[in-house]
């Protein structure tokens, strides 16, 4: 259900829009993760051949080494956070559970949304040209190669804490 109180929505049980948030949030970071880990392979060799001391040659072959696992758990981390966050928030919205079947109605849209992305995110892993650099992050392409499970889950947590709860006073 959504409100609007002084020209600002508000939404109470939004399920949906919360695992979408999650989904569109961890799809854009993947993309962005693996095409910066593309950009600075493709800038390690010149600026490499560029340096001159031997540290500086040291400290930015470690960073390339480094970098996609850092970035893969580093969203694996963000993914968990925004999980807990959704739930947390949603055991404090006050909802009727009339809700929860409009709620499951609207969560059917963003599974179909996660089975494109899925697919998406697949196709980009085993393109010859990037699969290189994909193949690079282990935890994220096991995310995205079980994200109907996960967002199902997600989902479903969150409609637990968001309309499971005892009603006092």
């Amino acid at each position: 259900m959504i409100r609007k109180k002084d020209g600002i929505l508000y939404s109470k049980g939004s399920v949906g829009i919360d695992a979408l948030t999650i989904l569109v949030i961890m799809f854009v970071g993947a993309i962005i993760i693996v095409s910066i880990y593309q950009i600075v392979s493709d800038l390690n060799q010149p600026i490499y051949d560029m340096l001159e001391s031997n540290m500086s040659k040291d400290i930015i072959t470690e960073q390339k080494a480094n970098y996609p696992s850092i970035w893969d758990f580093g969203l694996a981390s963000i993914l968990i956070g925004m999980w807990l966050f959704a739930v947390i928030s949603a055991f404090f919205i006050d909802s009727h559970p009339v809700f929860f079947v409009i709620s499951l109605i609207f969560l059917i849209p963003t599974l179909m949304v996660a089975i494109v992305l899925a697919n998406i995110y697949d196709d980009l892993y085993t393109d010859a040209t990037l699969s290189t650099f994909y193949s690079s992050f282990p935890i994220m392409y096991h995310f995205f190669s079980h994200l109907l499970i996960y967002m199902t889950v997600m989902a479903f947590s969150i409609m637990g804490a968001l309309y499971a709860k005892w009603r006092v006073g």
